[in-house]
Order: structure tokens, then C-alpha cells, then sequence
């Protein structure tokens, strides 16, 4: 056990001192390559969240139908659109026509047409 704790702090210790030995300027140089790295890795990975979590990117933007009709009920709907874009995706448009059925029975049912009176009036002229 003694034994090895002996050989990590050597494991351990090493790169400190290879550190400590380096020269300054080439330490500095790395140094600013990871964080321009780091920062553009980042950047894009914070945009690329931000349309997922907005809804606005292009997996919710290149959506259709069953019927191959351009639909855009999954964008600016967030994270549940997002979600729904890819499912309908994996449906051929499926989901995206299934939506629109029972969304067009809702609206049919909640907003009747008018009836017109067309029959004779009594009393008339």
C-alpha cells in the first residue's frame, strides 16, 4: 500500500514539475489556443442550444405533411417542438398530418358554420 502511494505521488507530482521547467512563452501561446478553441467550441454549442431550446432551427424550419405539404406548426414552439419535428420526421410526416386532422375536427366542432334559412318566409310581401 506504502508502495503505491509511493509511485502516484511520483504519477502525480510529474506533470507540475515538466510544468514548472517549460518555457513561459510557449505555456502563454497554449494557453491562448485552448481558450480561442474552448471559446468557439462553446459559442456554437450555446447557439446551437438556443435554437433548440427556442424552437427556431432547422430541424423544426424543414417540416411537412404526409402529403409532402410544407408545414410550420413545430417552429418557435421550443423544446416540445423541437421534439415533435423530430417525430414527425421519423413518421414521413405522419404526426405533422395526424395534428392537423384533429386540430381541423376541433375547430370544425368548436366553430360550426353558419346556417342560412333558406326556406319561405310567412308573411311575406
Amino acid at each position: 500500500m506504502v508502495e503505491l502511494r509511493r509511485k502516484l505521488g511520483r504519477v502525480m507530482r510529474s506533470p507540475v514539475a515538466a510544468l514548472a521547467g517549460a518555457n513561459p512563452m510557449l505555456l502563454g501561446a497554449g494557453l491562448a489556443v485552448l481558450l480561442i478553441v474552448g471559446y468557439s467550441l462553446a459559442r456554437g454549442a450555446l447557439g446551437t442550444l438556443g435554437g433548440l431550446v427556442t424552437g427556431d432551427n432547422a430541424i423544426t424550419q424543414n417540416q411537412t405533411n404526409a402529403d409532402g405539404e410544407k408545414t410550420t406548426a413545430y417552429e418557435g414552439a421550443g423544446v416540445a417542438g423541437t421534439v415533435g419535428a423530430v417525430v414527425n420526421s421519423a413518421t414521413g410526416g405522419a404526426a405533422a398530418s395526424l395534428g392537423e386532422s384533429i386540430g381541423g375536427a376541433f375547430y370544425d366542432w368548436w366553430n360550426p358554420a353558419p346556417q342560412f334559412n333558406t326556406g319561405s318566409v310567412s308573411g311575406g310581401w
